[in-house]
């Protein structure tokens, strides 16, 4: 072949490559597509807003610690087959219809679905139904703000304007182009947030032993520093559908730890704790099971009476006849002075926006001037009413030798570097001499190792003491007394690490079970 020729091939080839170029380009440059090219954008689909974690004193997660799953869905027939597995019948109907309205639809779940036409992204969830202290916690509104628990009391901290959102590309004509989505700030490397007192495996000890309690709660604080490990209210709630439960009539959204009830028995510590500072240790009373105080007749428990008691046996079963007596002999001013140095009077501030409600003792005018109420109130009764975090006070400090600390759950900030800000534990507050607190605490530990009204607190690995009450509300439902039962106590005995308050709100439950399993599980 000459190079004449190949030189004429060469131009026909590059001459019929240009025509085609040509015919391309007039294709492309159609009013048409051009303006299908001009219109590809791309969509941001919001998923919730950026907020800071709340972490366990360990530094364990609390929130933002679990994985949920943003699936976007197209109109796509093996699509719409595939997640026919994961949704009822209504909710397809929902799925096709968002789909006709937006040609996607996008639906939360708790694991990924792979399929043709479907893409699905991980991202961190704030709170979940599985996460633990949810009533600690608290719950955000639908613009992602603090409505309850520490969500609310530290907003501005953990609050942030930036959003979790899937970015994805929209065709000309509308459809999403999924081979373009991604995820942005799925806070898988958040770290700033909030640190608290609870111990996650306390925490979770009280949950799983709290259970059986219909409506209830746990306080359990550290003996040494009043600092909160665990705090369980019930029932529980699921805080991403807190819509269900605004008219439930159990309130199923309020802290019942923090919140006031009828005591009962638990209070007739503090009793103690005045009549042996006021050289009344020895005081003895015949108990025949009523005690008859300016003319009205008080009754003990045990109608048929306990007979001669002294304080340790009084303690033991629960006497109330010698502790009507012992009250007024005593007097208002002593026991009532004895109530306020334990902060009964008052509200405990656990940290800035997020406390217990304001004990109270009732009128010391009253108290003063009516024995039948200083008698009511020495068995728990009458005006009194308090908080788990504000009785927890007085058996702390029988544990720890006549001192308590003021419950708290603010640990610090976590920022780059470490915890900032950090509380270290309130001021000592001294509530009774240690000779006091020791004599107590020797009687606590017989109501569960000798026969006493607690046999049902008696943990199996570790010696414990507390005190068992029934309270009466005054309150009567469906032709019911509605009774609150209650168990204080603290355990190891010899060295009290924890301080437990355990209330059953109108229920059978037993607290002192409840007690028992908590100190088998974290006793060691």
């Amino acid at each position: 072949m000459s190079y004449k020729r190949i030189i004429v091939s060469y131009i026909i080839v590059l001459t019929a490559l240009f025509f085609c170029a040509l015919r391309v380009c007039s294709i492309a440059l159609t009013p048409q597509l051009l303006e299908t090219a001009n219109n590809t954008t791309s969509k941001k689909i919001v998923l919730r807003n950026v907020r800071g974690t709340i972490y366990d004193c360990n530094l364990n997660r609390l929130t933002n610690n679990f994985d949920r799953y943003a699936v976007l869905i197209t109109n796509n027939p093996v699509a719409l087959k595939s997640v026919g597995d994961f949704f009822t019948g209504e909710e397809m109907v929902e799925i096709i219809n968002e789909i006709r309205e937006n040609k996607f639809a996008l639906r939360i779940t708790d694991r990924p679905i792979y399929s043709e036409g479907i893409v699905s992204f991980a991202y961190k969830n704030g709170i979940s139904n599985e996460s633990l202290a949810k009533h600690i916690i608290g719950y955000t509104d639908s613009n992602h703000r603090g409505v309850s628990g520490l969500e609310k009391a530290f907003d501005d901290i953990l609050y942030n304007e930036e959003q979790i959102y899937i970015n994805v590309g929209i065709s000309g004509q509308g459809d999403l182009l999924l081979g373009s989505a991604k995820i942005v700030n799925h806070l898988s490397q958040t770290q700033k947030g909030l640190v608290i007192t609870i111990d996650s495996k306390i925490q979770q000890a009280a949950e799983e032993a709290s259970s059986k309690l219909n409506k209830g709660a746990v306080l359990i604080t550290e003996v040494e520093t009043g600092k909160i490990k665990a705090m369980v209210s019930r029932p529980d709630y699921n805080p991403e559908n807190i819509g269900d439960y605004l008219n439930d009539e159990s309130a199923p959204l309020i802290n019942r730890a923090l919140e006031n009830f009828n005591v009962g028995s638990v209070f007739k510590p503090c009793v103690a704790a005045a009549a042996i500072e006021n050289g009344c240790l020895e005081f003895c009373y015949n108990c025949n099971g009523i005690a008859n105080i300016d003319g009205l007749d008080f009754r003990c428990h045990n109608l048929s009476g306990h007979g001669t008691v002294n304080m340790e046996q009084a303690i033991k079963y629960s006497c109330n006849t010698y502790f009507y007596n012992l009250a007024v002999k005593l007097g208002a001013d002593k026991i009532y002075d004895m109530a306020k140095k334990a902060g009964f009077e008052n509200f405990v501030s656990l940290t800035n926006g997020f406390f217990s409600a304001k004990g109270s003792l009732g009128d010391i005018k009253k108290l003063q001037t009516s024995n039948r109420a200083l008698a009511n109130l020495s068995i728990g009764q009458g005006d009194l009413m308090l908080s788990t975090v504000v009785i927890s006070n007085i058996y702390s400090a029988i544990a720890n030798g006549g001192i308590y600390y003021s419950p708290s759950i603010y640990e610090g900030e976590l920022a780059e570097g470490g915890i900032i800000n950090k509380y270290e534990k309130s001021t000592p507050i001294k509530l009774m001499k240690k000779t006091t607190a020791d004599i107590i605490k020797k009687y606590l530990k017989g109501v569960l190792e000798e026969g006493g009204t607690g046999v049902m607190a008696c943990p199996k690995t570790v010696s414990a003491a507390g005190k068992t009450a029934t309270a009466e509300t005054g309150i009567i439902k469906n032709g019911e007394k509605v009774i609150n039962t209650w168990f204080c106590g603290f355990f190891p005995y010899d060295e009290p690490k924890y301080t437990v308050v355990v209330l059953s709100e109108n229920s059978d439950s037993s607290c002192g079970d409840v007690f028992a399993t908590i100190a088998d599980k974290i006793g060691d």
